[in-house]
């Protein structure tokens, strides 16, 4: 019918001009008779309500804008049908606009979507005091609709561990991307650490190929570089016997990569993802997964928005403004974990924990520099003056640079020293029975000691090559003669030593490295902090002292919350966590006197001396590569 007018409707359904305006703009202040009486009247003579009229009269446009990474994961495609139920159901239409992870397109969108009058919308928390619900996300202080992926995990690993399962690996989209990622690589991490396993890397992918568009005709696909990477780890002699993808997109190419390869899944492999996606089920064999209710989801975080004056959605990436990505900020190493936990309480910046080694990090410092990931990087000193000449670090002074002592900071301030370790033995003196403590290295040669003792590869990680310079030192080697390291690891084979890449913390407290070439503080906190029957050793022909080091990344994606942890990480507050997991800060003044009588007497401390860490990082690469033609 022509030119049908709100006046003929409310003639039709026998009701005020005003009711037929709320059933359209307000319909739950109207009852249900009279709803419908004129829904039946509005369908009957084919009125349509001129929708910009009705929002230049109400000032309410009654579209949601929804931001949202992709559609090519099909969580979130499930999650956007709940929305787009629910939207539909309240009367509102929603406008969605999709970044591909790209945070400079979230701000393009918010622009586009706060110039169209939507009602809400995806926003960067930091940059909005509007109220807001969280979807895919957890905040103390918000309402959010999320699972709880942290947990999830944690309890994935418990199961894993009671299947048997030893070296689990987790293979991560990018943190600095996705909330979700960090959720469930903090829930891998807290979950091997409660099952006494050892981490493997963290392992991070792109959620797809991140090219933008005006380079994507010029530029290299990703896709099998990637799974390259999948598939070396799966390579590896003493490769994961289960992997978890941190979504189910990168299970299902774990999967194929191990198929690829010749392994069987789930018979030589186990591999499981989290979301629970529908194209899972159709796949052979079927990755296990833990479920979550896309699409639930989105129908909670819309109903919630609904019952809020102005709310924003947002999806997980919202804390990506407050984030500072740092490579090699293990939780359990040098209590990074408290660290994390204090930057984030005092300046408000999220710092994701990775699990990376000194080595690993620098590799992918150099790969990425022409467009950096991280922000901040914390590596053995010989790692650090590396990374500066490779040109991947730039220039800082943080706040208190002057109590740092000469020689423990470059004068530009391309690095600078946090905290120094004493290397030497760290023994679980429960798992070693009526062996006898060692009191030397060249007791660990000992036949009494065969497949007791440990140390971390010297080619890659840097407590590793912290232990051979200790070594090659104390029996009478030079920077320039490391044949007396050499020959010590050569009679040491022998005796079958355990060589871990990472940190093997929880894998002596477990007993099943009862001996491990270590610092004095990741003993003292075993004694003290967990309890445990470990002591510390400084052998007695001597050992060597060695600094750890932070940097600013050049061309940091965050500069500014970069400084800003490096700033809390040199302050007093940050300081005294070092001393309170037995490190010796930078800054002396941080050490309380309680920390410092957990220390071994000064006369023990007497035989480690510092070195030439110039000198010890240009001898690092020549003595990698004769480890590995001689050794290994």
């Amino acid at each position: 019918m022509a030119n049908v007018g709100i006046l003929d409707v409310a003639k039709a359904a026998q009701v005020s001009v005003a009711t037929v305006s709320r059933v359209i703009n307000e319909p739950e202040k109207v009852g249900d008779k009279t709803l419908q009486r004129v829904q039946a009247a509005i369908q009957a003579l084919g009125y349509e309500p001129n929708a910009s009229a009705r929002s230049l009269r109400s000032q309410r446009s009654r579209v949601i804008g929804v931001v949202l990474p992709t559609l090519l994961n099909p969580v979130f495609a499930e999650c956007l049908k709940g929305i787009a139920d629910t939207a539909t159901r309240g009367g509102y239409a929603i406008l969605p606009f999709f970044t591909e992870y790209h945070l400079e397109r979230e701000s393009q969108a918010v622009a586009l979507l706060l110039a169209s009058n939507v009602e809400g919308i995806v926003l960067r928390l930091s940059k909005t005091a509007c109220p807001y619900v969280l979807a895919y996300n957890q905040h103390p202080e918000h309402p959010c609709v999320t699972v709880n992926g942290e947990q999830a995990m944690i309890e994935l690993i418990g199961h894993l561990a009671k299947q048997g399962h030893r070296r689990i690996a987790m293979v991560s989209g990018h943190l600095h991307v996705s909330d979700r990622a960090q959720q469930r690589s903090r829930g891998y991490l807290k979950g091997m650490d409660r099952a006494g396993l050892a981490p493997m890397p963290l392992l991070e992918v792109p959620f797809m190929d991140q090219t933008p568009d005006d380079q994507a005709a010029s530029a290299p696909k990703k896709s099998g570089l990637h799974l390259a990477c999948v598939a070396q780890l799966l390579h590896q002699t003493d490769r994961p016997t289960a992997v978890i993808g941190s979504n189910d997109l990168i299970a299902i190419r774990c999967l194929r990569t191990a198929q690829q390869i010749g392994l069987r899944v789930p018979q030589d492999i186990s591999i499981i993802g989290f979301d629970g996606i529908g194209l899972g089920a159709e796949l052979f064999p079927r990755p296990a997964t833990i479920v979550q209710p896309n699409e639930e989801i989105g129908r909670h975080t819309l109903a919630c928005r609904v019952a809020l004056p102005l709310a924003m959605l947002t999806f997980g990436n919202a804390a990506a403004a407050q984030t500072a990505i740092c490579y090699n900020c293990p939780p359990e190493w040098a209590d990074w974990a408290s660290q994390i936990e204090a930057i984030k309480q005092h300046t408000g910046i999220t710092v994701p924990p990775d699990n990376k080694n000194s080595g690993q990090s620098l590799a992918q410092l150099v790969a990425e520099s022409a467009n950096p990931v991280a922000d901040v990087t914390y590596l053995g000193i010989t790692f650090a003056i590396q990374a500066q000449k490779e040109g991947v670090t730039q220039a800082y002074k943080p706040k208190g640079w002057e109590q740092i002592p000469e020689g423990l900071k470059d004068p530009q301030g391309h690095w600078f020293a946090i905290h120094s370790g004493t290397m030497g033995i760290m023994v679980n003196k429960s798992a070693l029975g009526d062996v006898p403590v060692p009191a030397s290295w060249n007791d660990l040669l000992k036949p009494e000691y065969k497949g007791l003792v440990g140390y971390l590869d010297p080619s890659s990680a840097f407590v590793g090559y912290v232990g051979a310079v200790a070594i090659n030192e104390a029996l009478g080697g030079t920077m320039d003669n490391f044949d007396p390291a050499i020959n010590w690891f050569k009679a040491l084979q022998k005796n079958n030593p355990i060589v871990p890449k990472q940190t093997a913390y929880a894998r002596l407290i477990s007993g099943e490295i009862p001996i491990l070439l270590d610092y004095d503080f990741s003993a003292y906190r075993a004694q003290y902090k967990d309890g445990e029957d470990v002591a510390f050793v400084i052998p007695q022909e001597g050992t060597i002292v060695v600094p750890y080091v932070m940097s600013l990344v050049n061309k940091a994606p965050h500069t500014e919350e970069g400084r800003k942890v490096l700033d809390f990480v040199l302050s007093e507050q940050g300081q005294s966590i070092w001393a309170n997991a037995f490190l010796r800060p930078v800054r002396s003044s941080a050490i309380s006197e309680q920390a410092q009588s957990r220390f071994l007497p000064d006369s023990e401390y007497a035989r480690a001396k510092a070195i030439d860490y110039d000198r010890m990082a240009q001898g690092q690469k020549p003595f990698a590569e004769r480890y590995l033609a001689e050794v290994r």
